[in-house]
């Protein structure tokens, strides 16, 4: 059976996930200590779970999963903001990059090629 990976191919993709890393961290260096749109209010609904419970929420426009992951969060940092958003940034960077190498070997998996799309 046929690797994936070539050496040049798995060259390529290290040097793209090295990228990738640089750029998040980046991203996450730049931005950890500063809130965007409606991040408070999401941290905020985080600590009403935490204080009383899932369903007993002021809040009556947003749906339970995302507050409920984010309270999850919450109990494994020491209170603050910056380190809650640290460690939110780093579990949706995680589950990113396991949603393009789940769709990747799907896609390799149906064409058997490297090609997957051809315009």
């Amino acid at each position: 059976m046929r690797s994936i990976f070539s050496k040049t191919n798995y060259v390529l993709f290290l040097l793209i996930c090295a990228f990738s890393i640089a750029q998040f961290t980046y991203f996450l260096v730049q931005n950890y200590n500063v809130n965007y749109y409606d991040e408070e209010g999401y941290y905020f609904i985080s600590n009403q779970i935490i204080q009383n419970g899932l369903f007993n929420l002021t809040e009556e426009l947003r749906t339970y999963l995302y507050p409920l992951i984010l309270s999850l969060f919450y109990v494994f940092t020491d209170g603050s903001l910056s380190s809650h958003k640290i460690l939110v940034s780093i579990f949706q960077y995680a589950v990113l990059i396991f949603t393009v190498l789940l769709i990747a070997k799907t896609a390799f998996n149906y064409s058997k090629s490297k090609v997957v799309f051809l315009p």
